[in-house]
Order: C-alpha cells, then sequence, then structure tokens
C-alpha cells in the first residue's frame, strides 16, 4: 500500500492539504469510500472525531505531530513468520484467531466476514455491541475476505501494557471484529504498512475519551551548520550536546525512514582543543521534565526506551514516549556521563564490536563524555 496524497474537497476534510513532489505529475483523486458498518471515513484525529482506517491507510499524519485517535474494526493479526521480510501482504494477514502474536493486530473500516446489514448500510450489532454474522450450514461464521482484503486494513502496533493485554488476540480472541478506537502515532509504516504505532490508549466503540491537555511540545532549534560545541565537565542543564565516545566518535542521527527506531549511528569525529564544530543535526537537545530530561534527537524526535523485550534499540518518535522517556544524567569521575533511563534502568554507551550506540542495563559498553553548544 502507498502513501497517497489526498485531493478531497477542504470542505469535506477541513484538515489536510495537497502534497505532491516537485517532479512528479499531478495524481488523480482519491476516492473517499462510504460510510461503512457506521464508521465516517474522515475524522481529524480528536477523541470525538478519530480518523478512521481507511485514512490511516492513506498514511494519514496530523500537522503537528501529535498522536491521533483512529476508530475502526479489529479484524486480525499479521503472521510475521509468514514472509521473509516480516511485512502485510496476502501471506502473513490472517483473520481466525487466536492469534499467533500479542504485539500487533490488524484494522480495517469493515469486516472479513459476512454480516447482517440495517437499511443505512451499518452492520447489525447485538446488545455486546458485536457485528451479528450470517452463518452456514455448520453454524460457523462465512469468511469473504479475499486474498486482497489486507489491502484494506492498517496494522496497529501493540506495546506492552495494558494496552497489548487488553486488546491482542491472543488473549482475547473475542475481540475480533469489535469495533474500537485507539491512540497512537500515525504517517509511519510498520510491518511495511501505514497504521497506528505506539499504541497507548483505547477505548470500546466509535470515539476515544477525553484527556487532560498534553504539556506542549517545546520547540526545536532550527538546523544549523559549523556551530561550535564545547567539552563539559559538569552537566549543565537543558541545551544542545554532541554525545562523543573515545575522543574520536559521536552519536549522529538515525536517518528518518519507514521506521521509528534504531541504534545510533556512531560517526567519525575531531576533537580540537576540547570543541567540535559540526552541523546541530548530530546534537541531542536535553529537556527538563519532572524526574529528569526529555531527549530529542536533531530531527526532533524524541529519544526513548520501552519495556518490549523485542525491541532492542531506541524508539524515534515525533510525539513523546508511552513509557521510558526520561533520562538521568550523572557524571562519571573519569570525565563521562551515564545518561540512563529512569523507568528502565539501561544507559546510552557505544559498543566497539558494533560501532553503534544503543543502552545496556550493564556496563558492556563506552560512556559518552558531552559537548555542549556554545551560546
Amino acid at each position: 500500500m502507498k502513501k497517497t496524497a489526498l485531493y478531497i474537497s477542504t470542505i469535506a476534510l477541513g484538515m489536510m492539504s495537497l502534497v505532491s513532489c516537485n517532479e512528479d505529475p499531478v495524481l488523480p483523486p482519491v476516492p473517499v469510500p462510504p460510510v461503512i458498518g457506521g464508521i465516517e471515513s474522515i475524522g481529524d484525529g480528536s477523541y470525538e472525531k478519530p480518523i478512521s482506517c481507511w485514512q490511516a491507510e492513506q498514511g494519514f499524519t496530523d500537522p503537528e505531530g501529535l498522536a491521533v485517535w483512529c476508530t475502526g474494526y479489529i479484524v486480525g493479526w499479521i503472521d510475521t513468520d509468514a514472509n521473509p521480510t516480516h511485512t502485510l501482504d496476502g501471506r502473513s494477514a490472517r483473520y481466525t484467531v487466536p492469534a499467533g502474536s500479542e504485539s500487533n493486530m490488524l484494522m480495517s473500516y469493515k469486516l472479513p466476514y459476512e454480516v447482517e446489514m440495517n437499511e443505512d448500510g451499518s452492520y447489525k450489532l447485538d446488545e455486546d455491541g458485536l457485528p451479528i454474522f450470517k452463518l452456514n450450514e455448520d453454524g460457523e461464521k462465512i469468511l469473504i475476505a479475499d486474498e486482497n482484503f489486507w489491502e484494506d486494513c492498517i496494522t496497529v502496533q501493540l506495546p506492552s501494557g495494558n494496552v497489548r493485554n487488553e486488546l491482542n488476540l491472543t488473549r482475547n480472541p473475542g475481540n475480533l471484529c469489535r469495533q474500537v478506537t485507539i491512540k497512537g502515532t500515525s504517517g509511519s509504516k510498520y510491518c511495511g504498512a501505514y497504521g497506528i504505532r505506539d499504541t497507548s490508549a483505547f477505548n470500546w466503540g466509535p470515539q476515544g475519551v477525553y484527556e487532560e491537555p498534553q504539556e506542549p511540545v517545546p520547540p526545536m532549534p532550527g538546523i544549523v551548520e559549523g556551530v561550535t560545541f564545547t567539552k563539559v565537565e559538569q552537566f549543565e542543564g537543558p541545551g544542545q550536546y554532541i554525545l562523543v565516545f573515545n575522543d574520536n566518535k559521536m552519536a549522529g542521527p538515525v536517518e528518518p525512514s519507514n521506521y521509528s527506531y534504531g541504534y545510533l549511528p556512531a560517526k567519525d569525529v575531531t576533537v580540537t582543543d576540547n570543541q567540535i564544530v559540526t552541523s546541530t543535526l548530530n546534537a541531542y537537545m536535553f529537556y527538563e521534565v519532572e524526574g529528569g530530561y526529555e531527549i530529542r534527537d536533531g530531527y526532533g524526535r524524541y529519544v526513548w526506551w520501552d519495556s518490549d523485550p523485542s525491541h532492542k534499540s531506541f524508539q524515534l518518535t515525533p510525539a513523546r514516549g508511552t513509557e521510558g522517556d526520561i533520562w538521568s544524567v550523572t557524571a562519571q569521575s573519569n570525565g563521562t556521563f551515564e545518561i540512563k533511563n529512569v523507568e528502565m534502568g539501561v544507559s546510552m554507551q557505544y559498543s566497539t564490536q558494533y560501532n553503534n550506540v544503543s543502552a545496556y542495563s550493564n556496563n558492556s559498553g563506552v560512556l559518552p563524555t558531552l559537548f555542549k553548544r556554545n551560546n
């Protein structure tokens, strides 16, 4: 599924803008699907007007990079073992339960089974809010999903915690075909398809739940070339820092891609008279918050670490992390600093074996020295 520019009337959308490449021909309008199963096709991402799975499938991104509410039906899961590239396609999409994975699920604005319909085109629901399925002679639901049904699905990442425990189809096979509204980040791919990552909240039914407004995301300084950073002996609080290891390597940013995670690449650096001259793209911004510091990379993405044991690298997202997003900074006697995740207990260290920066629970790597941006 390709991210498609949406050319839809601003009266109908009110919040989507034209996206095109300078050298690409103008794309034809994308037809908006009608209301299916009672779900409106267009929303704004608020808890009252969540986006639909159709919008998420198109690559909808909140203009301010915030998490959005998205509504649809839980229709299956992704069997990553069925595809060598671990991505969603006709081989890996599964619409039956129990699921073989707790860390993901599939959602859609329509159902893979034949359902009783109301006159207005919505699904008939029972007293528990579940669709009333048509049954075959053996009393089984009639699967109508064809080999291309996965193209109408979005992938949903289920981070460890309450969201995963309550939604996954391994422990909760009864969730199949229930309508749910989830909150997470959209506009990037998970398992090779557009969907919702970093799912942090959910509510059964067509709307999310009201949440107290979050602290606004602080602005990021613009990217500037040729900036001087000076080595510090003590952590000097909020600001932009270069993380340097063994006096010749610095932590660069993970290049933007379809993935919102990765090890920090180690780049060669020259230190002269305790100073480094480089682009602020290589700097990490420390913001003071209750309990420690939030860290953002040169692209403005939050750097955090979650509790999912299958995740071995940093999570890098435009929205704040759902867990493990606060770091402490402690000076060491040898001039290095321990940058430790307060919740997860891992600290940033350079691996000479892999030539990158990860986070470890023990002292298996090299701690950084810090160079702060000059005013």
